[in-house]
């Protein structure tokens, strides 16, 4: 039964691989756009046998934002959370909790569009803790409010944004099964219309936001053409050698009403100097020196691999050492149902005297099944440990959650 499991997987994998040999690799373009908005809620209400009305809920957004072109790349990243809950004792009120996180950083390029570069960061943060999760007198451990660093240092590597390619082996797939497409499809012309859709807000801003769909499509039909992709092209079966409506009907809903997982392949790795004017545990005006590796891995067409390695040392008078370390996994079941897997691990090594080393573990694991192109429902599996080496402070134990609710995209 194992053997079986391990050849299923392998299919998985392998079967999306074996129609062309394109490869998401194969995809560099630097020029490039991506930003997304998401808005995140879920809520628990019980009543019944107990003195008053208890309820819990979580609200989340953010933003991102990545600009590429050959000389440098800009990202814009924000996020924010809220939580609120109310027990079910007379005397249990309200509490709520916000954590907000903004941070942009800009890499410039010498020459090489992936070779080195100098970077430039700001990361800043805003947070109010729930009552349970304040300050713990007996430990004397501070939780302020706010965080803010720069940063700046020198670079190797570039990651680059494959999705438009994405987007393209979608569209075409829906083609060849309704029969408007037939036959091999020459890998330039995967490549040349990934590029137009890599071009949408150009179109935008060229014909305007209600026009600019019929002029996006119509360059992606002329590579089709050139390329000499269209069913009995030049036979009169097609009128003028069009898609047609049902082919441009089906590519609208692609390309507008279906939701398509970033793609993204490379790597970078950083290293350089930060101040941290105000942190989280009541340290200010400390430098620092930091460390970055980011691995992307689109595998197939289907799965996304993404690893994020963070080390940060806290020049102050006792030493602080700081890892963070998020990895994803993420498989699109089907055009509709998506997986997604995430392992954060956030780890604290003070040298101060009777300081304790602290590690976080975090593990999500996702269904997400999309009701439209902007709505889908989300079915959460949430794992979460804390190791303090502190006995009976509430969190010796492995906190399971289960969570459902409904994610808007805004952008």
């Amino acid at each position: 039964m194992l053997k079986i499991a391990h050849l299923l997987v392998i299919l998985l994998i392998v079967m999306p691989m074996t129609t062309i040999a394109l490869e998401m690799s194969d995809y560099i373009q630097p020029d490039s756009t991506f930003d997304e908005a998401y808005f995140t809620g879920r809520f628990n209400l019980n009543n019944g046998n107990q003195e008053q009305t208890s309820f819990n809920g979580t609200m989340l957004g953010y933003y991102d934002l990545t600009y590429s072109t050959l000389p440098f790349t800009w990202n814009v990243r924000m996020d924010g959370v809220t939580d609120f809950k109310r027990g079910s004792n007379a005397t249990d009120s309200t509490q709520k909790s916000y954590d907000l996180t903004a941070s942009t950083n800009i890499n410039k390029y010498f020459g090489s569009t992936r070779g080195i570069f100098a970077y430039s960061a700001v990361d800043v943060g805003y947070r109010k803790l729930l009552a349970d999760d304040n300050d713990d007198p007996d430990n004397n451990v501070a939780n302020e409010p706010y965080y803010a660093k720069i940063g700046a240092g020198m670079g190797y590597g570039r990651i680059f944004d494959a999705t438009p390619l994405a987007y393209v082996l979608r569209f075409i797939e829906e083609l060849k099964n309704y029969g408007v497409i037939i036959g091999k499809i020459d890998e330039r012309a995967y490549l040349e219309m990934a590029q137009i859709i890599a071009r949408e807000d150009e179109f935008k801003s060229t014909y305007g936001f209600q026009d600019y769909k019929q002029y996006w499509i119509a360059d992606i039909e002329k590579v089709l053409v050139k390329y000499g992709c269209l069913k009995n092209q030049g036979t009169g079966c097609l009128k003028n050698n069009t898609l047609g409506a049902l082919g441009i009907l089906k590519m609208h809903d692609v390309l507008f009403e279906e939701r398509v997982n970033i793609r993204k392949h490379g790597w970078t790795f950083t290293t350089g100097i930060g101040f941290v004017a105000y942190d989280y545990s009541g340290h200010e005006n400390d430098p620092a020196l930091d460390f970055e590796y980011k691995y992307t891995l689109p595998i197939g067409y289907h799965f996304q691999f993404i690893e994020t390695l963070q080390y940060s040392i806290l020049l102050k008078e006792d030493i602080i050492k700081k890892i963070h370390n998020r990895m994803s996994v993420t498989y699109e079941l089907s055009d509709r149902i998506d997986w997604e897997n995430v392992w954060d691990v956030k780890i604290t090594l003070p040298t101060e005297a009777g300081a304790q080393d602290l590690t976080a573990h975090e593990i999500n694991s996702i269904f997400r099944y999309y009701l439209s192109n902007r709505l889908s429902t989300d079915f959460t599996l949430s794992l979460s440990h804390v190791e303090d080496d502190i006995e009976n402070n509430g969190n010796d134990d492995v906190e399971t959650a289960i969570f459902i609710g409904l994610t808007y995209r805004l952008k």
